[in-house]
């Protein structure tokens, strides 16, 4: 990919420089969503576009929220919905046409994927310079966050269906080793529940190891069920290390 070069004159710099935050929101979201592996254990890029139109549409509302432009305000919401399309090619793609304003399409055409494109790649290289805050991630981005941590440590990871998953949601193979993981994003503590569940799942998918993984802690009645279920339990405090915890090295 070319880089952009915007000077310091353009409108798209202005923008860049007054909503960087935005920007930074973007790539940070669609790295989320890109790090979660499909059931082939590809990366899913198919949402970028989405969080580009997301991005896109909420600096629109900043820069025209504005006395000078009351005409374009009155109708924005119209306007908006007249600069994208949907890829014939590509029904979970959208595009920008011709009639966004130039700067909405160099935003979202080129400068939104430039940037997407080096936070991902330093990401990659780098995974411990970005700590998340799990406790702000939905439950599907903290999914997509523990489905990643086992990829970068040589786990092949694939979603199960988000209907039918039969008490689990990541099925991770190492090793010749199937490992089914319930993932519970919780502000509480965790229950005897996602024991049961997971314990059910793993003998579904004809897995060898079982566990839960959570943001938060779990009751002492689940500590208890997972121990005589030999189920493996991922607070928070075990992700550094979790390939041990998830083969019992310690």
């Amino acid at each position: 990919m070319t880089k952009i070069i915007i000077t310091e004159n353009t409108e798209l710099q202005k923008i860049v420089n007054d909503y960087q935050n935005y920007i930074e929101k973007f790539c940070e979201l669609s790295e989320r969503s890109a790090s979660y592996l499909d059931e082939w254990g590809d990366e899913n890029l198919d949402s970028l576009s989405q969080y580009k139109k997301e991005c896109v549409i909420r600096i629109a509302r900043k820069v025209y929220d504005n006395e000078r432009f009351t005409p374009i305000k009155a109708k924005l919401d119209y306007l908006i919905n007249c600069w994208f399309d949907i890829d014939n090619q590509n029904e979970l793609k959208i595009i920008v046409n011709t009639k966004a304003p130039s700067w909405v399409q160099s935003l979202f055409n080129d400068y939104l994927p430039q940037e997407f494109s080096e936070y991902h790649k330093k990401r990659k290289e780098n995974p411990q310079d970005l700590v998340p805050d799990l406790n702000k991630m939905t439950g599907v981005e903290f999914e997509n966050y523990v489905a990643n941590l086992l990829k970068q440590i040589g786990y092949n990871v694939s979603g199960t269906s988000a209907t039918g998953d039969q008490g689990a949601d990541l099925i991770a193979t190492k090793n010749d080793k199937i490992y089914v993981i319930q993932v519970k994003r919780y502000s509480g503590t965790v229950g005897n529940k996602a024991i049961q569940e997971v314990v059910a799942a793993k003998k579904y998918y004809n897995g060898d190891v079982a566990a839960v993984a959570t943001n938060s802690s779990f009751t002492p009645s689940a500590v208890k069920l997972a121990k005589i279920n030999n189920v493996i339990l991922l607070p928070e405090s075990s992700f550094q290390s979790i390939d041990a915890f998830l083969n019992n090295k310690f």
